[in-house]
């Protein structure tokens, strides 16, 4: 029996893909910076608030901020060396694969090879809490069909509950 539960790779690396290509960048925006500083986790000023927003959610929205910030920066300071690499190289300083394979060793296909790679690192270290107790989870994991027959013991198990 595997120790975790089985995750459909595919759609798990689109969605941590899909968060650095449209929600990273608004991350950042809300705390009032450009990159994520991988030394020290400084969070130059509270996000405003938007329209109908009170003050304790405006200091909720800047504490999920930080933390979220804080979080992901630890989870990318923990990516193997190769992986981390591309990982800055891509997404902090926007080259394409095209241009990151022209001063490396690797060529176009293993670099997304280690994005990829990178993408489920940072799905398996990446789950800050919320404010309102949500956890991020970038993990997809295969809908389990459970057949069972009528008197076995998973019917009277499903009856009891």
């Amino acid at each position: 029996m595997p120790l975790f539960p089985e995750i459909d790779r595919t759609k798990t690396i689109q969605d941590v893909a899909y968060f650095f290509k449209h929600e990273y960048r608004r991350l950042l925006a809300m705390a009032n910076m450009q990159r994520l500083d991988y030394k020290s986790p400084v969070v130059s000023d509270m996000p405003g608030g938007g329209p109908g927003m009170d003050a304790h959610e405006v200091i909720a929205m800047g504490i999920d901020v930080q933390h979220t910030l804080e979080s992901l920066r630890r989870t990318i300071n923990a990516l193997p060396d190769r992986e981390k690499s591309v990982f800055i190289k891509h997404i902090d300083q926007q080259m394409t694969f095209t241009d990151i394979a022209k001063s490396s060793i690797y060529a176009e296909s293993t670099l997304k090879d280690h994005m990829s790679q990178a993408y489920l690192y940072i799905a398996d270290g990446f789950h800050p809490r919320l404010s309102d107790g949500t956890i991020v989870d970038f993990h997809h994991y295969p809908t389990v069909q459970i057949s069972y027959e009528p008197g076995t013991i998973e019917e009277v198990h499903n009856m009891a509950q």
